[in-house]
């Protein structure tokens, strides 16, 4: 019965990359930034939960052409007023993300968003 964001991150370089694990979206909750808000004329936001930070080990990951990586983020968790929020009405989730090499440099920052519409 959770609400899930489920990403899959599909690798369309021509050489391998690697990549801190911890960095992937759904792996540490506190550097993927997330809002949600009600679609309505106050377009009100949602009130985060607190978060839980995780120290993740320093280990990599290494993505060849063509891999694809999937995990997902557990949306009813991050807000729990989320279902509330979805029996009233449109609720629009944006995020956004940096991931980070296995030397720790900054990859190029990923968004996106998607509208869950009312009594989903």
């Amino acid at each position: 019965g959770a609400w899930r964001l489920q990403f899959e991150l599909r690798y369309t370089g021509e050489t391998p990359l690697a990549l801190l694990e911890r960095s992937l979206p759904w792996k540490n909750p506190g550097d993927l930034l997330l809002v949600a808000c009600k679609v309505s004329a106050n377009g009100a936001r949602l009130t985060p939960s607190d978060l839980r930070l995780r120290e993740l080990p320093p280990t990599s990951v290494t993505v060849n052409p063509g891999d694809v990586l999937s995990g997902s983020v557990n949306l009813s968790a991050r807000f729990p007023s989320l279902a509330a929020a979805i029996r009233a009405g449109d609720v629009v989730v944006f995020w956004s993300h940096e991931m980070k090499g296995a030397d720790t440099q900054s990859l190029a920052r990923m968004n996106g968003g998607v509208v869950i519409p009312r009594n989903s």
